[in-house]
């Protein structure tokens, strides 16, 4: 579909241009046929004309005015001396200036006078039937020129002609009245035949093949013709074509098409000397020959084209489609859990892009794969950790309550503070608690971490905390102070310890586990990352110290409250 849409602007281009070829082709030839057929009508009535002038001159010449009034009371001897005496003169007269080949003068009575031609056993004889139609179209006429063609067969011989025995006699009949010079009155009939070949002589230059010729009256009698199937003096070979041509006359169509033994494009003339329609048939084929030929070609092209583009449409579905099928085998087999699976292309276009990716993210899935198998192990064995790590201070829990339970009965008030204060951490580490608590809980869990600490260092340091009742509130990260206290730094604003060098201060900031004796494992670092990652950036853990004098160490983060905590962080992290 698609291939023969984009064919369309050529067969519609081709289309249009055969239609305008078509009508340039017959305007021009209109336009030709026209030309040719008024310049043979010119011709043809010029030499009309010039019979006319001849027939008037011999019908009111003295021997024939005074023969045709006398006529009955002239000797035949007379009329002989008549007869021979226009002879001679009309033998000087159209020997070579026409193709005369009669003239006969009739009295009023029809009685044959010979003016000129031949004598004897050849002499011109027509048929009574047509003999009596010229009498009475002469005397209907009243003097006007009628014309009429004939052929042999309308001509009556005593015997087989000798000398033209092969011509076919077609004739064309100057037929008027003869008036009186004298009364006006009509005194006899003039005949004049002259050889249609005068005619045909002036349009033989046309070539019958491609313009045929036919002068035809308004009876449909054909009068001359290059075409020798039409026959001279007879109806014409379709008799309705006269009654067309009648009527596209009277709708002023000079050329239109007509049926004979092909199609034709028949342009006519009038003639302005006589009842004539002198026509030129065109075949239609020759006429079109050319436009056959554009409208031949541009079928061949758009054929051609139409060839060309299936061909390259299935060229170029084969290259789109295989591709396309080998790579969907492919996904299917991933689909199905073939991670092997690789596109081999070794192409430069689009698809060879995405076989390409194909395999990158086939690589990239087995790695993920792999990744997750991996991640997972590890997943199951920090679960494992975890459930030992919860079953080891819960079964230590317990059996701390039982040995507080036994001091507290034996009155080992030291023991029992000490066994209070590990509970109490213990319940801190198993993460019964949520991330942030508040600072009054963070400083309890710090009292019971010193006091156990006191214990095992004997007393060797004390502790000094001032904290704000309206900060008591604030919500804190657990753990956080704790570490500090941990690696031996104290929470005050000063300290009179020995201090730290810058070194140290390095080591503690950057170490992620200070000591595995510790309580919590936890060291700065790992605070300060917290910080950072509750907080931001903008939030920060710094110390600051002078060896040998005191070290302070400062926590800036957001102030917040039990609700402020519930809201922006619970859900978060």
């Amino acid at each position: 579909m698609e291939t023969f849409l984009s064919l369309m602007p050529v067969l519609i281009t081709g289309t249009l241009l055969y239609k305008r070829s078509s009508a340039a082709i017959h305007e021009k030839i209109q336009f030709y046929s026209s030309e040719i057929l008024n310049q043979i009508s010119q011709n043809i009535d010029r030499e009309l004309a010039r019979l006319e002038y001849d027939s008037i001159e011999i019908m009111f010449s003295q021997e024939v005015q005074n023969t045709l009034t006398y006529y009955d009371v002239l000797s035949e001897w007379e009329l002989l001396d008549v007869s021979e005496q226009l002879q001679e003169r009309l033998v000087t007269k159209f020997s070579f200036l026409h193709d005369v080949s009669d003239v006969i003068v009739y009295t009023g009575k029809q009685q044959k006078l010979l003016a000129y031609g031949d004598t004897g056993s050849n002499i011109l004889n027509y048929n009574e039937g047509l003999l009596q139609h010229m009498f009475d179209k002469a005397m209907e006429l009243n003097g006007v020129p009628y014309w009429i063609s004939t052929n042999i067969d309308d001509e009556v011989h005593k015997v087989d002609l000798i000398v033209n025995k092969d011509d076919t006699r077609d004739g064309i009949v100057l037929v008027r009245q003869i008036k009186s010079l004298e009364t006006g009155e009509g005194i006899g009939t003039f005949l004049m035949r002259t050889n249609e070949s005068y005619l045909t002589e002036i349009y033989e230059d046309i070539d019958v093949s491609k313009q045929k010729i036919l002068i035809i009256n308004s009876q449909g009698i054909v009068m001359s013709s290059n075409e020798p199937s039409w026959l001279v003096g007879e109806r014409f070979v379709n008799p309705s074509f006269i009654g067309a041509l009648k009527y596209n006359e009277e709708n002023s169509v000079q050329g239109f098409r007509f049926n004979l033994d092909q199609e034709y494009l028949a342009f006519y003339q009038k003639s302005e000397k006589a009842d004539w329609y002198i026509v030129g048939f065109t075949p239609v084929v020759y006429l079109f020959e050319e436009t056959y030929d554009i409208l031949r070609y541009t079928l061949f092209v758009g054929f051609i084209s139409i060839l060309i583009a299936i061909l390259a449409s299935v060229a170029i579905s084969r290259s789109i489609f295989v591709p396309m099928s080998r790579i969907n085998r492919k996904m299917k087999r991933v689909q199905s859990g073939e991670l092997d699976v690789r596109i081999e292309d070794s192409g430069n276009d689009e698809l060879t892009d995405v076989g390409r990716h194909f395999n990158d993210m086939i690589d990239e899935v087995k790695e993920l794969i792999l990744r997750t198998k991996v991640q997972e192990k590890e997943k199951r064995i920090a679960e494992l950790s975890a459930l030992q790590a919860q079953i080891n201070p819960h079964f230590l829990s317990n059996t701390l309550n039982s040995v507080k339970w036994l001091a507290n009965v034996q009155g080992a008030e030291n023991i029992e503070s000490l066994t209070t204060s590990l509970i109490s951490l213990l319940h801190v580490a198993m993460g019964k608690e949520d991330d942030f608590i508040s600072l009054s809980q963070e400083v309890a869990y710090l009292e019971d971490y010193l006091n156990i600490q006191s214990y095992r260092y004997l007393d060797k340091f004390q502790t000094h905390m001032e904290i704000d009742d309206d900060v008591k509130a604030a919500m804190v990260p657990r753990f956080m102070i704790q570490p500090l206290v941990e690696n031996v730094v104290y929470i005050t604003v000063t300290d009179n310890g020995k201090g730290m060098s810058k070194e140290n201060i390095r080591k503690v900031m950057e170490e992620k586990n200070n000591s595995k004796s510790t309580f919590s494992g936890i060291g700065l670092s790992n605070v300060r990352e917290r910080i950072k990652m509750y907080f931001g950036d903008p939030c920060a853990v710094t110390i600051e110290s002078l060896e040998g004098v005191f070290t302070r160490i400062e926590v800036v983060f957001p102030y917040l409250e039990k609700g402020d905590y519930d809201l922006k962080f619970r859900q978060n992290l």
